[in-house]
């Protein structure tokens, strides 16, 4: 049975990302359940944010595996509260 996989794809540069990456998991696990069994893995660097920043910023994609399916009600609140987080697009993939 193929899982849900949640993807956030969002800009940092590279002396804060991880201090982004732990702040996003934080407020994803607030709201959603991550697959217990699954490893967290680290986020895709995809390539160069073209907003306008001093540092270069870097755009990424963090697949996530899912316990179960969302609504897209729970999408739409992620959205809203990663959206500080530099998190930029979220949206759901079936596993292989």
């Amino acid at each position: 049975m193929s899982m849900p996989i949640l993807v956030l794809e969002f800009a940092s540069d590279k002396p804060r990302l991880m201090e982004t990456e732990n702040r996003i998991l934080t407020e994803v696990k607030r709201h959603v359940n991550l697959d217990p069994d699954s490893r967290i893995s680290q986020p895709e660097q995809v390539g160069l944010f073209s907003g306008e920043r001093r540092a270069a910023m870097f755009t990424y994609k963090w697949r996530l595996s899912l316990q179960e399916r969302l609504e897209e009600k729970t999408i739409r609140a992620l959205q809203t509260r990663l959206s500080a987080f530099e998190v930029h697009r979220i949206y759901i993939e079936e596993s292989p």
